[in-house]
């Protein structure tokens, strides 16, 4: 998943008609990740060969100065591997990577976090909203977000 700071951020890495920009209008920042077609400029190696790319705002403080401050999108997962529980303290994120290959390059201590689920995952690269995973933003949310009935 790539962070991005705005819209027009976004559009430099994916494909976006005025009707995909609306509904990201309506829903950023948030808990939502969008599934978008990628433009060709991102590596196939950062999008596992996939022509899409999953894309967010969110709406953490430190997440969005960071991306305030970047002319260029981050790249982020969440800190767990994959199979294991995810923790918001950095001392057992630091403890479950330990001596994997997977282990980051960076990690950011923004004190403890409180638990919390992964995105919301919508699926755009067709201009239909099709939900792939419900997170903290529920069908019902995510229609009333949007006014579609």
């Amino acid at each position: 998943m790539q962070k991005v700071r705005d819209i027009e951020m976004a559009s430099q890495v994916a494909y976006l008609s005025p009707r995909i920009e609306k509904i990201l209008k309506a829903i950023w920042p948030g808990a939502v990740t969008v599934v978008l077609n990628k433009k060709e400029i991102l590596s196939d190696i950062l999008t596992a060969n996939q022509k899409t790319i999953g894309l967010r705002i969110p709406d953490h403080q430190i997440s969005q100065s960071l991306a305030n401050e970047l002319d260029f999108p981050l790249t982020a997962t969440s800190a767990n591997l994959s199979g294991q529980p995810a923790s918001g303290q950095i001392k057992e994120v630091i403890e479950q990577f330990k001596g994997s290959l997977a282990q980051p390059d960076l990690v950011l201590d923004a004190g403890d976090l409180s638990p919390s689920q992964p995105s919301t995952v919508i699926d755009l690269k067709d201009s239909q909203l099709r939900i792939l995973r419900v997170g903290p933003v529920t069908k019902e949310e995510l229609l009333k977000m949007l006014e579609i009935k």
